[in-house]
């Protein structure tokens, strides 16, 4: 990834959660082609761009505002799916299961909306709805998107940023040997 193309971010309260803390943050990364939409977005950039690879070449002037909720109440899980030690085990992140997540996220999305429409000069342009959600929701491009077309384009594309970390509370799972609970013989270790 070039410099130019280095997201940078905003830590901020949207106010729906711990007052002490940031519970969001927006991102803004320029210079994304359509190989990063199709593998890192997974999202076919057919679905936005009339012509991806002329709106997403690299002389294009693009900017991706990334709305991020950073401190999620829904858990996923891991869980093995067989006793065979090759097969992958199955991850469930259980993303916005929580409604309190969703909340959250709308709210984030709607700042990131906020910093598109105040952005200084020729303004980066309007939210770019797949034409389906579009009419699902019956939005004419440069509206102001319902709660509900936010929602549902978060539940279509929401990916998750960061490394996943604390698929478990420890003490919920191991005991202070670190052997894990209800498991015979397994204890976890570091490396």
């Amino acid at each position: 990834m070039s410099d130019a193309s280095r997201p940078t971010t905003a830590p901020f309260s949207t106010g729906l959660g711990d007052l002490h803390t940031h519970d969001a943050q927006i991102g803004l990364a320029c210079g994304y082609t359509p190989d990063i939409w199709r593998h890192l977005f997974r999202v076919d950039p057919a679905a936005y761009f009339v012509d991806p690879e002329v709106a997403l070449s690299a002389s294009a002037e693009t900017v991706v505002v990334l709305p991020n909720p950073v401190q999620p109440h829904s858990e996923g899980e891991v869980c093995l799916v067989s006793a065979d030690v090759r097969d992958a085990p199955r991850i469930d992140l259980n993303h916005l299961t929580d409604p309190h997540d969703v909340v959250v996220m709308v709210e984030v999305m709607r700042r990131g909306l906020d910093i598109v429409e105040h952005w200084p000069g020729a303004g980066i342009g309007p939210l770019m709805v797949p034409p389906a959600l579009a009419q699902a929701h019956g939005h004419t491009e440069g509206e102001r998107p319902s709660d509900a077309l936010l929602e549902d384009l978060a539940r279509h594309y929401s990916l998750t940023v960061y490394h996943e970390t604390s698929t478990c509370r420890m003490g919920d799972v191991v005991d202070a040997e670190l052997r894990v609970r209800g498991v015979s013989g397994l204890r976890i270790t570091r490396a």
